[in-house]
């Protein structure tokens, strides 16, 4: 890859990303007015009914104000943020891949405590272009960050690829990552996995529950969109025509 089609894809990849902030932002508002607007009494709904594909049954819910307080307040928030930071996460992982296809020598640089370990057979060097082998080695390289912690990713853009971004935004990141994985697999509740990962970014204590409520969803999508902007920024800083 030459570094100005690096620079026009990654724009483009920009782009792409913050517009999907902005859909996803504005797809919460629609669904918080869509679902305030049901009944706080006793309201049904059509779901898929089990063991029987393609038929629906209806449901009832009773206390219409009590779930439409979960779903309005906690279940949309909960849902879209997943979704934010598994665009974010896509989105770096791009980046690197780029990066490394664009300069190759990059690949030489390890990171203490990620397992960047990739064995060349004899049959590879005979049956693969060198282009297929490059290939193949950055995708281990980026599989295998992906597999370690949000800070080791850090330490990989800034030494490895020349990136470097303010430690107060890499900070609120590695907080946004470690609160989605909260409510991924630990029911949002805050635990000593968390505390470790965030250190001084630290937003709430053993044993919370880690909320997602619109101000924090709020301040995630402006933090996710500086986030972007400022590895774009970086890139055409560092990758020059």
């Amino acid at each position: 890859m030459k570094i100005q089609e690096l620079r026009d894809k990654a724009s483009m990849l920009k782009r792409e990303k913050q517009s999907f902030l902005n859909d996803t932002f504005f797809w919460v508002k629609l669904a918080r007015e869509a679902v305030e607007q049901l009944p706080d009494t006793k309201f049904e709904f059509e779901v898929p009914k089990a063991g029987m594909a393609g038929k629906m049954r209806t449901v009832a819910r009773n206390n219409g104000q009590k779930i439409k307080n979960r779903i309005v307040n906690r279940d949309i928030y909960n849902s879209a943020f997943v979704s934010l930071v598994a665009a974010v996460e896509d989105y770096l992982s791009k980046i690197m891949i780029w990066i490394l296809l664009c300069d190759n020598k990059r690949i030489k640089c390890t990171i203490a405590g990620v397992n960047f370990s990739k064995e060349i057979s004899i049959v590879d060097l005979i049956d693969k272009d060198k282009d297929a082998l490059i290939k193949s080695i950055i995708d281990q390289r980026v599989e295998g960050l992906f597999y370690a912690s949000p800070r080791k990713q850090i330490e990989y853009f800034d030494k490895a690829l020349g990136i470097k971004i303010d430690n107060d935004i890499w900070g609120k990141w590695v907080e946004i990552k470690a609160r989605r994985d909260l409510w991924v697999h630990n029911a949002g509740i805050v635990n000593q996995l968390y505390i470790d990962k965030v250190k001084e970014f630290k937003l709430c204590d053993l044993g919370d529950e880690a909320v997602i409520d619109e101000q924090y969803f709020s301040d995630c999508v402006v933090i996710l969109k500086i986030l972007i902007g400022r590895i774009d920024r970086e890139i055409k800083n560092v990758y020059k025509v």
